[in-house]
Order: C-alpha cells, then structure tokens, then sequence
C-alpha cells in the first residue's frame, strides 16, 4: 500500500464530512450499491435514502477530527480505511465515533 491511497481515501473521507449538507456530493461520489450505516437508531441506508435524508434535513458539521487513520488493502482495487471521528456542531455536544468505510476501484 502507498502513502498516496491512504492519502486520497482520507481525503475522500474528509469530502464526505466536509459535505454533510449536499446531496450531490452524494449523489456523484457514491456508488449506486452504496450501504450507509448511522449511529442513534438510524441503521443502514441505501444511497437513494441517504441522499434524500440529506437533501431533507442534514445539518452541516462545523469541524471534524480524525485520528488513528488506517487503510488496510483488500486486493488491488479495494480498501478499507479506519479512523476515529470528532466532530462538531453548532448547537451539540462533540460527536465521537470509530468509523470505516470501503472503497473498491471501478471502471466507470
């Protein structure tokens, strides 16, 4: 594994972060088999229900953290990246949580 994925995939997990209230981030950078998993009884959600909970009441994350980043290969066109989250907004107190996300390399 070279430092540039574990480099681009962080970035595109601080896209996501940084994106939290526009769907067409969304929308563009997600596969349509996406699977989301959110905390405090949401559960999963597919792309299509994502970008629509989004487009439907997102609040928007004034700052995020993360640390103990880790990307572990699986194969040559997939990974997964692991790091711990700190963000803020507003109006609430710090979210915290252990995240993971998969990214597989596809031709279109």
């Amino acid at each position: 594994m070279t430092g540039d994925l574990a480099a681009e995939l962080l970035a595109r997990e601080h896209g996501f972060w940084g994106a939290a209230t526009d769907p067409a981030f969304y929308e563009e950078n997600t596969s349509d088999d996406a699977v989301f998993v959110f905390p405090y009884g949401v559960g999963t959600m597919d792309k299509r229900m994502t970008v629509y909970a989004i487009r439907m009441n997102a609040e928007e994350w004034i700052s995020h953290e993360f640390t103990d980043v880790q990307v572990a290969p699986l194969g040559d066109d997939a990974a997964v990246i692991t790091y711990k989250a700190v963000a803020e907004r507003s109006d609430d107190d710090p979210f915290k949580a252990f995240v993971s996300s998969t990214y597989v390399r596809r031709d279109s």
